[in-house]
């Protein structure tokens, strides 16, 4: 009877031994799966962090926020100093129709021979500079306009660059190209600026050269 109590118990605790070793296995893997879970959660959220930090643009550097505030200052003045040309342009122009008004009121029908040629000659050049005058009154204006259109454009770009984030390396390169068209329009107006001084000098020296053969009344 003993023995066979004896094989009970050793039985019993065998049995346990084996419940509480598969209860630890059990448990093992639960915690295994717990971590491998956690791990993927980790490495999911650092996967999501890696092509944000990729896919986010900085935008431009410190250098090219500088580049691009010069270039805006400089665009402006370039405005402004098309918006006081055209009074200038006026004003010269009002001056040069005045001086010729009265010029042409002189009577050389009395001259005579060369002095008349040369009279004519100069009556010629000054409908020509009134022909030029209109026609540079008309490529202001569009310049005008088209420059106000650039304006515009630059602004738009500039929202752009802003709302898609763009990389300084795209914003340089841009800026780059406003920077040539800068260029190109201070040779616009430096152009006119031309223009309008031979005009001015064309116009006096004609009037002056018909004055001096007129005699005087």
């Amino acid at each position: 009877m003993l023995k066979k109590k004896s094989a009970y118990w050793k039985k019993a605790y065998v049995t346990s031994e084996i419940d509480f070793t598969n209860n630890n296995i059990f448990n093992l893997n639960l915690n295994h799966n717990k971590m491998k879970k956690g791990f993927l959660v980790i490495l999911a959220i650092a996967s999501m962090a890696t092509l944000n930090s990729c896919g986010k643009k900085k935008g431009p550097s410190a250098e090219t926020k500088q580049a691009m505030a010069t270039f805006e200052s400089e665009w402006k003045a370039l405005g402004d100093q098309i918006a006081a040309w055209e009074t200038t342009m006026n004003t010269a122009m009002d001056g040069m129709t005045q001086m010729m008004t009265a010029t042409r009121s002189m009577d050389i029908t009395k001259l005579s021979g060369e002095s008349k040629s040369m009279a004519e000659m100069n009556l010629m050049m000054c409908s020509k500079i009134d022909e030029q005058m209109v026609a540079m009154k008309t490529g202001f204006a569009k310049a005008k306009t088209d420059f106000a259109a650039a304006t515009d454009e630059y602004g738009a770009w500039k929202k752009k660059g802003q709302e898609e984030h763009l990389d300084d390396a795209t914003i340089t390169s841009e800026l780059a190209n406003w920077t040539t068209k800068l260029t190109e329009w201070k040779t616009t107006v430096e152009g006119l600026n031309q223009q309008l001084s031979g005009m001015q000098d064309a116009c006096k020296q004609s009037c002056d050269a018909i004055t001096a053969m007129v005699p005087a009344k």
